[in-house]
């Protein structure tokens, strides 16, 4: 179904200690990196993200010309290029995408306590994922929805891990 090299997962993590040809980082990978699997590569990056934002206690309502409308607000809050964020109370009715975007630039986010109601869309891919992760390392948390098409739900290749939890 698939062979090395043409679905290759990309890992971010800090090195913690170097001894000998064994490396230890800070977070768990959950994948084989065995030659007979494509191995890996070690690569140096430098982050842009901003940390530590929080979204708390916050309604968004899109407005909308009918049930299956597609040119209104589509997603109430994504993160991108963020690290360490927070969406703690956040409720959104009648958006098109989600209440909340967990981009694949984004880590480290927590999310709960959170309503997605009433999306509004065409019903088919790419549309109503109340709660979309993108990205690794997430917790989506008591959180809660209606009229979505997948509501809890990862994106291809996401390296994780994520948690749902009720």
């Amino acid at each position: 179904q698939w062979a090395p090299g043409t679905y290759d997962m990309l890992f971010e993590r800090v090195i913690t200690e170097i001894e000998g040809n064994r490396i230890t980082v800070n977070e768990p990978l959950f994948q084989a990196f065995e030659a007979e699997y494509g191995s890996g590569y070690i690569y140096k990056i430098t982050s842009s993200r901003i940390q530590n934002v929080g979204i708390e206690f916050i309604r968004g309502e899109s407005i909308y010309a009918s049930d299956t409308d597609e040119n209104h607000a589509w997603t109430f809050i994504g993160f991108w290029n963020v690290e360490h964020g927070w969406v703690r109370h956040a409720v959104s009715r009648y958006f098109g995408f989600g209440c909340v975007d967990v981009g694949s630039t984004a880590r480290s986010i927590t999310v709960e306590h959170s309503s997605c109601l009433d999306a509004k869309s065409v019903i088919t891919g790419g549309r109503r994922y109340s709660f979309n992760l993108a990205g690794p390392l997430n917790l989506v948390r008591n959180c809660y929805a209606r009229e979505g098409r997948h509501d809890f739900v990862m994106a291809a290749k996401v390296p994780g891990p994520n948690v749902f939890s009720w």
